[in-house]
């Protein structure tokens, strides 16, 4: 389990986990992961979802075979619902015709387009949430000269996510000579697959591409290759994780390159250019909890996992590796802007740990940060040595680093929640 709370139970693919999250009114909602939208990425109108040409088809299909057999009047007796005033129910079937089919596609009216309207100041934020067991992802807008804050849409999603990385490149446009500006989202799960999703579309109802993940199983599979599935052995995609996704991200340099940890104990480094895995790593011995891309050298990698080591390697050569040991479990990790050689590590029992990786043996500090678990660290890259931590015990601490030593508390506010992930 990660912190307190009520604790949500999901099974996958023989595994089982715990994630604990807050109450509000009795039902269980969580936020579990957040990244933002730079500005002047999103499009002005976003479109809404249409159905590829082949659905569409055996759409049209479906609809020829039922007038074909007289579907529609098959059966035309009205069942009522006993909410429903029957007398007015049946009058509107007379005059208007099936009431089972909705009108979907009714005409905005100007008022609700510029409602809808994203504007160039605008602050986007995306936020991945449980609410009674339904997993979404909230396209948040902020107002920043009203300090409003709403959701603009959502994308219902698949299975519990788990974490979020802004993609701003169309993907359709790797290898190419030109890369044209986009507007996606990552997302890792307790699938073994990460979905990559189109937020400038409204309604969408697939992901754009899937990396990895389970693969489609079609009619001319052999007898025992269905026995075998049907005993719970899962076939996968090349190159896929095998279990629930806990940590992604994307090269600072290449916006093609993905790095992935996995409850499976790997770590994966994707191409987006062809959706497939380039390489896959076996350096841990538990679920691998975070990775991070280094900011100034484009191939250095941070793996971090429930083992209670971290390693720093470059991926042109793995075998050159830096181990850190840590006293505890894992929660967060970051890079420090400010100093190519330097992370932060935050832990379970709310210890805040840096280091230099030129100095690997010897911590740069050791603190305790938080009176709970420290759930998540972050450095700013506007403002040198200005450090934010979170932690169950509901608070946030701002920190400042560039003194000698020990990271100085500046700040910390209670938060008005049961929890902070």
């Amino acid at each position: 389990s990660r912190g307190l709370g009520d604790v949500y139970k999901r099974q996958v693919h023989g595994g089982t986990y715990y994630i604990s999250y807050g109450t509000m009114d009795g039902v269980g909602h969580m936020v579990t992961a957040l990244c933002w939208v730079s500005r002047g990425f999103a499009k002005k109108h976003p479109k809404r979802y249409m159905p590829p040409e082949e659905e569409l088809k055996e759409m049209a299909e479906e609809a020829s075979h039922a007038e074909e057999f007289d579907m529609h009047n098959y059966d035309r007796e009205i069942s009522v619902p006993s909410f429903t005033n029957a007398v007015d129910f049946e009058d509107k079937v007379r005059n208007e015709g099936d009431v089972n089919v909705p009108n979907a596609f009714e005409e905005e009216s100007e008022e609700e387009k510029e409602d809808f309207k994203i504007k160039k100041s605008d602050a986007i934020i995306l936020a991945s949430k449980i609410e009674n067991e339904f997993s979404s992802l909230e396209v948040y807008i902020f107002e920043e000269e009203t300090s409003n804050l709403y959701v603009h849409h959502d994308i219902l999603l698949s299975a519990f996510p788990l974490c979020l990385e802004w993609l701003p490149v169309d993907p359709a446009s790797f290898g190419e000579d030109h890369l044209n500006k986009g507007n996606f989202v990552l997302v890792g799960s307790f699938l073994p697959e990460i979905e990559i999703w189109d937020i400038d579309v409204v309604d969408a109802i697939e992901p754009f591409h899937c990396l990895g993940g389970e693969a489609e199983s079609g009619f001319q599979e052999s007898k025992k290759k269905k026995v075998k599935n049907f005993k719970g052995k899962k076939n996968f995609k090349p190159g896929s994780h095998t279990d629930a996704v806990l940590s992604i991200n994307l090269n600072t340099f290449r916006k093609n390159i993905l790095a992935s940890g996995s409850a499976d104990e790997t770590v994966k480094i994707w191409d987006l250019t062809n959706g497939e895995c380039a390489h896959t790593y076996y350096q841990h011995s538990s679920k691998v909890q975070a990775v991070k891309w280094n900011y100034a050298e484009e191939s250095i990698l941070l793996s971090a996992a429930s083992d209670k080591v971290l390693n720093i390697f470059d991926v042109k050569d793995p075998n050159s590796s830096i181990t850190v040991k840590i006293p505890t479990e894992l929660e967060s990790v970051v890079w420090d802007p400010w100093n190519n050689y330097n992370f932060v590590v935050s832990t379970e029992n709310g210890q805040l740990i840096g280091v230099d990786t030129r100095k690997a043996s010897k911590y740069l500090f050791q603190v305790q940060g938080h009176t709970r678990t420290a759930t998540s660290v972050s450095i700013s890259k506007g403002v040198p040595g200005l450090m934010a931590t979170t932690s169950t015990d509901g608070s946030v601490k701002i920190w400042d680093l560039n003194d000698a030593g020990e990271p100085r508390l500046i700040k910390q506010r209670k938060m008005k929640t049961v929890l902070l992930l």
